[in-house]
């Protein structure tokens, strides 16, 4: 529920930045960009990855846009998981083999 606080308060600001986006779209680079790092950052922030998401449809071809959900929604997160999981699954591989050793 806290994290629709944002939305409730900043309601008409986030629409008219939406609005003011979808008018005049950045330049396709600049966008992808910014929307996969929107989308992938969604791990760690309350990104409405739904907005972002619809923009990316709007904004690019439809190739375009199904690479960059896909690079956002799936390939960034989970990279993001291992390298912030891979030390933990190093040490106890590390205890198994000093266990069974």
């Amino acid at each position: 529920m806290a994290i629709l606080v944002p939305f409730f308060l900043f309601a008409d600001r986030i629409e008219a930045a939406a609005r003011a986006l979808l008018a005049s779209p950045p330049s396709g680079v600049a966008a992808a960009l910014v929307l996969g790092g929107l989308l992938a950052s969604d791990v760690v922030l309350p990104v409405p990855s739904s907005f972002v998401s619809a923009a990316v449809g709007a904004s690019a071809a439809r190739l375009t846009s199904v690479l960059l959900l896909f690079a956002g929604i799936v390939l960034l997160p989970g990279i993001a998981l291992l390298v912030v999981r891979l030390p933990a699954w190093r040490r106890r591989a590390a205890q198994r083999r000093g266990a069974s050793g």
